[in-house]
């Protein structure tokens, strides 16, 4: 095991890896950040051969985060200041590329890229209300893959080389509501996919697969847990199903859980600023 350097200050957080072993994140400078001193800057950086590569922002921007890597060195996060991201973008060759937006200088973010160089993300909408789940070509086209009826934001995290998407979409309470694969240019709720005896309820997908599989976060719906928040994989399988989750949910109260009650998630977007 081995530390890997800061930017000069005192902490840092590595986020993602690829298969030639490059880490990304974010480190501290040692200055303060000027839009919101005594705060430290927070840079995106690329780790590599255990050195650190602090990756260019946006002109006239002070903090960034990288949150994905791949194969090919790509990286995705954003820049912007610690008080939100303005710029979903895109480091290739260590040059900043912004990722198309609709309009809207706030919260945009990228989370995830493939091999293929899609990433995914989210992106405010033009007229600043929410902001919604997004997947970005190799050339930084958008393509906004909306929201879940319902549902009043969304927001994609996991993307394969096959151009499967998968993410969250939230309620107007701010809670984690549904996982969604898009795919065929459709989105959908993974809970009409699974049957209503899993006793599980789908509120984020974080990841997927070559093989199609998703892993990510559920409810426990009935039974003596219910209540409970479990990890779940799901398995692509042939099959019909008789009565979904989904069906289940229309009927059946389930247990909320606020975007901010997972760490794991807040540490990640707190200085990008992950509002509505």
């Amino acid at each position: 095991m081995s530390a890997l350097p800061t930017a000069g200050g005192n902490n840092g957080q590595a986020s993602a890896i690829n298969n030639r072993g490059q880490v990304v994140g974010f480190a501290e400078t040692a200055n303060a950040d000027p839009t919101c001193p005594p705060i430290p800057a927070d840079v995106p950086v690329l780790w590599e051969k255990g050195q650190a590569h602090v990756l260019p922002l946006v002109s006239g921007d002070v903090d960034g985060f990288a949150n994905g890597i791949n194969d090919r060195g790509e990286a995705v996060g954003y820049s912007g200041n610690c008080f939100f991201a303005t710029h979903a973008v895109l480091w290739r060759n260590n040059t900043v590329i912004v990722l198309q937006d609709q309009g809207g200088t706030k919260s945009n973010f990228a989370f995830a890229i493939n091999n293929r160089g899609q990433a995914v993300g989210k992106v405010r909408t033009a007229d600043g209300t929410t902001f919604e789940a997004s997947l970005w070509q190799p050339d930084g086209k958008l393509t906004p893959l909306g929201i879940l009826p319902g549902d009043v934001a969304a927001f994609a995290t996991g993307v394969n080389d096959r151009g499967q998407v998968v993410g969250n979409t939230v309620d107007s309470d701010n809670n984690w509501s549904h996982g969604f694969i898009w795919q065929n240019n459709v989105m959908t709720d993974l809970n009409t996919l699974i049957p209503s005896d899993t006793g599980l309820s789908i509120i984020s997908a974080s990841n997927v697969n070559e093989r199609g599989q998703i892993s990510g976060m559920a409810t426990v719906v009935s039974g003596p847990h219910t209540g409970e928040i479990h990890a779940y994989l799901l398995t692509p399988a042939e099959g019909r199903i008789d009565s979904s989750m989904a069906d289940f949910l229309r009927t059946h109260p389930h247990a909320n859980l606020h975007l901010n009650a997972c760490n794991h998630f807040s540490q990640r977007v707190v200085r990008g600023g992950f509002d509505q």
